[in-house]
């Protein structure tokens, strides 16, 4: 199946799907976390009921990627549970009536005589089970690794359609959007949103260019090509802001967001002076001869008187 069959349906899937799970492995990197919350902004922007999940809560939050606080460690939203501290030797009678004005639900539970009632600070809500209509894996390989997220809701998974969107074909999934014909997943997930005609707010969008320049090094590496600029230029026309790179973090509209290695600056090699000798060139001394007191003068020699 080609990359625009695969969007083709997905785009089917979300057309009819209601509820959709985003979820996440453990110890996702930036490109991973860019590319998972800006598709949960996206579907949750397009109406859609989004769960943003991950095994545990990522270290890397403090990145102040927008939507990341939202990861839950959890999918349940099926049933709605009640529950409280309980001594049913202490309690009457238990019921239940609905306000027909009100539409509200009323659980009543009447203490015996004597009896303090049931704590009202004990009370708990939560959800138990989960259901979905579409599920997206990002940057996840197998079910194993997602622990509580998978034990338990086995069903779940093999009962609804799963897209898994990584920068290799795992094995899982029934439709597998691989991405190593981009530069990073956050650059495939833009062409996916894109594609799949998903608006996107500014916040989403910045997300997704931050990744885009962290992993070309701000276009800089010799990976960037014509679409990926292309891409970029999107997401600015989507409102997504640039990075400012400061020597120790980078920076959104002023406000440190990531850590990065500083420059180390390299010392500059001092300049080499030529080292000049001076050869002092004396005379030497003309030889004496001893020729005995006798003189001559030049050209005399050898004549006869």
């Amino acid at each position: 199946m080609t990359p625009e069959q695969q969007i083709s349906q997905i785009k089917d899937l979300l057309d009819s799907a209601q509820s959709v799970l985003v979820i996440i492995g453990f110890e996702p990197n930036l490109d991973i976390l860019a590319a998972s919350s800006s598709l949960f902004l996206g579907l949750k922007q397009a109406g859609k009921e989004v769960i943003y999940a991950s095994p545990d809560l990522p270290s890397l939050q403090s990145e102040n990627l927008v939507g990341v606080d939202q990861i839950r460690t959890d999918i349940s939203n099926k049933n709605l549970v009640v529950s409280f501290d309980y001594d049913e030797a202490a309690v009457e009678k238990v019921s239940y009536h609905i306000g027909e004005e009100t539409n509200r639900f009323y659980l009543t539970v009447q203490p015996k005589r004597g009896n303090q009632p049931l704590n009202k600070d004990t009370v708990e809500l939560g959800y138990a089970g989960a259901e979905a209509d579409l599920i997206f894996l990002v940057g996840v390989h197998d079910y194993d690794s997602l622990d509580q997220l998978y034990i338990g809701n086995e069903q779940l998974f093999n009962e609804t359609t799963v897209v898994t969107i990584h920068s290799f074909e795992p094995q899982i999934g029934n439709i597998k959007f691989n991405t190593s014909d981009y530069v990073s997943i956050s650059s495939g997930v833009s062409v996916l949103i894109r594609q799949l005609g998903l608006d996107l707010s500014n916040d989403a969008a910045t997300n997704l260019l931050l990744s885009i320049e962290e992993t070309t090094d701000s276009f800089r590496s010799l990976s960037t090509t014509p679409d990926l600029l292309e891409t970029a230029a999107w997401l600015m026309r989507q409102g997504a802001r640039r990075v400012r790179r400061t020597d120790k973090k980078i920076a959104v509209q002023g406000q440190s967001t990531i850590p990065v290695k500083p420059i180390i600056p390299v010392k500059p090699i001092p300049q080499l002076k030529p080292v000049i000798k001076e050869i002092a060139q004396k005379k030497k001394p003309r030889a004496k001869f001893d020729n005995g007191g006798l003189d001559h003068q030049p050209g005399m020699m050898g004549k006869s008187s």
